[in-house]
């Protein structure tokens, strides 16, 4: 009975709080129409700045800054909502490079063989390598490094362009899409909390 109550309270208290407001107009109309449309759908793209991905999908979790063997400067942005599909974000050079969905399911699959890759362009080889994406990335290199989706669907977007989405990580708690367009991973979305 008291489990029973205790889980009635958590749904009520999770359904009924509203999320903060991620940004205002003035704030975004600055920005590139592309830029603003993404961010109103919350969705991420590379390229975007930490300003954009704040405004796309709220503040990170956690924040590490690292430097690479070439001095370069990367800091990592980690989002999780209660442990569900923790991703990270990595910026260098003050721009969203790749994206890292942190998920043990997915570790057991052999997402790519040496060979499968050879062909592709370095920069590809080794996101996929790491689990890493990139917007421009194509199904198959997608499937190389994040593995197979949970679900795919198609539709056709306002201007009659085919567009696909692929998702991972269904949970109560997050929800992470893939948008492709014309062949090519296009943006990011991750939604929290309890039916979306």
């Amino acid at each position: 009975m008291y489990y029973l109550i205790f889980v009635i309270a958590i749904m009520l208290f999770v359904g009924c709080s509203s999320p903060a407001v991620r940004y205002t107009s003035e704030e975004i109309r600055a920005f590139p129409p592309d830029i603003q449309h993404r961010i109103i759908k919350g969705e991420i793209t590379t390229g975007m700045t930490p300003q954009q991905v704040r405004y796309a999908w709220y503040a990170p979790k956690n924040v590490q800054t690292t430097k690479t063997a070439d001095n370069k400067i990367v800091e990592e942005w980690t989002y999780s909502n209660m442990g569900a599909c923790p991703i990270s974000l990595y910026f260098s050079e003050g721009k969203l490079s790749s994206i890292l969905l942190s998920d043990s399911a997915k570790s057991s699959e052999i997402r790519y063989t040496q060979e499968e890759i050879r062909h592709y362009p370095e920069d590809i080889k080794q996101l996929i390598i790491k689990g890493q994406l990139s917007t421009g990335m194509t199904p198959q290199q997608v499937r190389n490094s994040w593995g197979s989706p949970e679900g795919v669907s198609s539709y056709k977007d306002q201007a009659g362009k085919l567009k696909e989405e692929w998702l991972y990580s269904s949970t109560a708690l997050c929800r992470v899409t893939l948008v492709f367009a014309e062949g090519k991973l296009s943006g990011i979305v991750r939604s929290e909390g309890w039916g979306k």
